[in-house]
């Protein structure tokens, strides 16, 4: 009876060196293709001049792909670019920019609003006016009602009321222009009707009183002048040569040449300051 040969380990353990040497081989093989540009990875995705693209993806999606392929010179210069933008970036160190968004985002509260002041601001605007009465000499230009015009035989002086007004209004401490529609015009007590709304119009009218009994007015500036103010029932002050800022206010506004302050303002407000040679106050 023939037995099997016993089991020779030897040359299994010959077959592993063997293996193991061709394994080694082959990665210092392809470190000597990379032309230490990198690591291990990067010898296997190159471009046409033998250049990294990985190396590439780096330099054109941000610092945080693969840095090691990067030069550490072209790094910090990554790291740093964003840094310094953000600190010179010189729309962030606007100061008047800054305090725009400041003023915008504190005027929030609306405060009860009175003022009798010796200046009239000028106002430019479209505005909502439910009711309002000029009173004016008749030495008035070209006032057009419907495309006709007006006739003011024998009227020393007009008064012309006019009720839920839209369109433009422009005043100043001279004259008054209005171009619009309102629903009903009444001239010295005689009431004009019409189907639809009255088209009226004039322009630069030397005005002696004006009354609008509820508008919405923004970003209003009031020259230096004197007068009182008086905010939220607890605040009243007495204007010597200061001049106003009113971001918003909502309510009544009169204007007589015939008084001393010739202009009265109540309603609410927001958004108020008042600036001079002794006073700077700001009620947001």
């Amino acid at each position: 009876m023939i037995t099997p040969k016993p089991h020779q380990p030897y040359y299994h353990v010959r077959f592993y060196v063997v293996m193991t040497t061709v394994v080694i081989g082959g990665i210092f093989i392809l470190l000597l293709m990379n032309n230490g540009s990198g690591g291990f990875t990067s010898a296997f995705i190159t471009d046409s001049n033998g250049g990294s693209l990985l190396q590439g993806l780096a330099g054109n999606s941000g610092n945080d792909i693969l840095m090691d392929t990067v030069p550490e010179s072209d790094l910090n210069k990554i790291g740093k670019t964003g840094v310094d933008f953000a600190e010179k970036d010189p729309f962030l160190e606007d100061a008047n920019v800054i305090d725009t968004q400041n003023n915008l985002q504190d005027a929030t509260h609306t405060v009860d609003f009175s003022l009798t002041f010796n200046q009239i601001p000028k106002v430019n605007r479209q505005a909502k006016i439910k009711d309002m009465v000029i009173v004016f000499d008749n030495t008035a230009p070209v006032i057009s009602i419907n495309d006709d015009v007006l006739e003011l035989n024998n009227q020393d002086q007009v008064t012309l009321s006019m009720e839920n007004y839209l369109g433009d209004f422009t005043f100043d401490k001279d004259g008054l222009s209005l171009n619009g529609k309102a629903k009903s015009l009444t001239v010295n007590n005689i009431k004009l009707s019409a189907r639809t709304e009255i088209k009226l119009s004039f322009k630069d009218l030397e005005y002696n009183s004006l009354n609008v009994g509820s508008i919405e007015l923004q970003d209003t500036e009031i020259p230096k002048g004197t007068g009182v103010l008086s905010l939220g029932n607890k605040l009243t002050y007495a204007l010597a040569g200061e001049r106003l800022s009113v971001f918003y206010f909502n309510g009544k506004l009169d204007v007589n040449h015939a008084q001393e302050n010739l202009l009265t303002m109540t309603g609410i407000a927001r958004g108020v300051s008042v600036s001079g040679e002794e006073l700077l106050l700001s009620v947001r």
